[in-house]
């Protein structure tokens, strides 16, 4: 390998690396969203709070290069993206009802809304040490 290769193997690592952070990062602010939605108990029907999932997917792209390809973090970060998609599904579907629902109704809306986030919370519980792991090895 000449210099030139040297150098660019570096600035790849490093530009994996702040994406790892970054992953880190938008994993962390997840569990705070579903614990502010959580809080809200059946307000969550009314609240405008989504999940931007557009950042996951193309952040994995890039630190599943740095992870063995066996790490289950990997498959438990796909199940992240796809769990956030399926809570901001159902909060969309509740937020543009036309009528408003009936009392059983909004019961069973915000108990499967509450489900979701759990689940999300749960799968985020998962990826979080592992991702700091691997950010704190490649920093040495």
């Amino acid at each position: 390998m000449d210099v030139y290769e040297v150098r660019d193997q570096m600035l790849l690592t490093e530009e994996r690396l702040r994406r790892a952070v970054l992953l880190h990062l938008e994993i962390g602010r997840y569990r705070r969203q579903v614990t502010r939605l959580l809080e809200l108990e059946r307000a969550v029907v009314i609240d405008l709070t989504r999940f931007d999932t557009s950042a996951i997917k193309p952040l994995l792209a890039d630190v599943v290069l740095l992870l063995p390809p066996n790490d289950p973090v990997i498959s438990t970060l796909l199940d992240v993206a796809d769990e956030a998609n399926r809570v901001n599904v159902l909060l969309q579907a509740v937020g543009s009802s036309p009528t408003a629902p009936s009392e059983i109704t909004l019961n069973i809306q915000t108990e499967k809304i509450a489900g979701h986030l759990r689940e999300l919370d749960r799968l985020c519980s998962q990826c979080e040490p592992r991702l700091g792991q691997l950010v704190a090895s490649i920093v040495g």
